[in-house]
């Protein structure tokens, strides 16, 4: 649920803990941790019989990873419940209001195509993070949460919501209830850019992190090869265009079954076909090693000639 479709603060802080895992069990406690109070104050908050106060609210506010957008939204409700006259209520009521129609405006961008300017870039490119949400929300039709990407990294409310409002303000990603979408399907470093350099090494590092946590039925594979320089030129030819068609992104309708049919097949095959695969990828990497002159219908021919490794 949105903050901005909640009636009233304790309606929204209800629906929250009832979508936290285990359906909040522990919540309470944690927030009157964070609050410096006790649970029988938070027990009457939520009855109806007291009301936050301006500074519990903010501090609440920034427990929750809020938004500054949403963070002065919630304020206002406090402070709604808070006013002592009707016209007190109407004005903070109609500031609700603004506020609700810019936050709106702002979750219904929708863009295909978008060029990141150099500010946007410097955070996007910042940290692998980035880039794996912005993915991470492509694999649900339905979108993702904010819960959804803290449990999936392991990472705070406060930063994978700063992560996801991110996303959203760049077009990258739009939001409909609560849930991000990806909007923008594909990012592009072009050479010569100075964030080309750090895009490369966030995931160089974070492969070289995984490798060291990893399970049996996965499998990394780090291989040199030597090729000639016409070779060189041809696959390079030969690769350009595949990889502007992958850049392209695959359409909504398809991320569920793309998803499904891409665990079918990582799905552990049994030892003896997997060691069978094993030989197999040997028997290429070996190929692969030869000076190749011509493919033709799967066959290779081996042509003498000058080889220089490139790195």
């Amino acid at each position: 649920m949105s903050i901005f479709e909640a009636k009233d603060y304790r309606s929204y802080l209800k629906v929250h803990i009832k979508g936290l895992p285990n359906k909040g069990r522990g919540e309470l406690s944690r927030i009157a941790h964070a609050l410096n109070v006790n649970t029988t104050l938070l027990s009457q908050i939520f009855a109806g019989t007291r009301d936050f106060n301006l500074e519990q609210g903010l501090q609440l506010s920034k427990y929750l990873g809020h938004t500054e957008l949403e963070t002065e939204f919630f304020l206002l409700m406090v402070q709604v419940e808070r006013a002592g006259t009707h016209d007190l209520k109407l004005l903070f009521q109609k500031k609700m209001q603004t506020l609700k129609t810019e936050a709106l405006k702002l979750s219904k961008r929708i863009t295909t195509e978008r060029t990141l300017d150099e500010h946007e870039k410097s955070v996007f490119y910042s940290s692998w993070i980035y880039s794996a949400t912005h993915l991470f929300t492509s694999l649900s039709a339905k979108g993702v949460s904010v819960e959804d990407v803290c449990e999936r990294f392991d990472i705070s409310r406060s930063k994978a919501n700063e992560i996801l409002q991110f996303l959203l303000r760049s077009g990258l990603c739009t939001e409909d209830n609560g849930r991000f979408k990806m909007g923008v399907q594909s990012t592009f470093v072009s050479q010569g850019s100075p964030h080309l350099l750090k895009h490369h090494s966030n995931w160089r590092v974070k492969a070289i992190q995984k490798s060291e946590s990893l399970k049996e039925k996965e499998m990394m594979f780090t291989g040199q090869v030597s090729i000639s320089e016409k070779d060189f030129a041809e696959l390079r030819e030969h690769l350009q265009p595949r990889a502007g068609r992958a850049a392209a992104g695959v359409s909504a309708g398809t991320v569920e079954r793309s998803v499904r049919a891409a665990q079918r097949r990582l799905r552990p095959r049994a030892a003896g076909k997997t060691a069978a695969a094993a030989r197999r990828r040997v028997q290429r990497h070996r190929a692969a090693s030869a000076d190749v002159d011509d493919v033709d219908r799967g066959r290779l021919r081996r042509q003498p000639r000058p080889r220089r490794v490139l790195g």
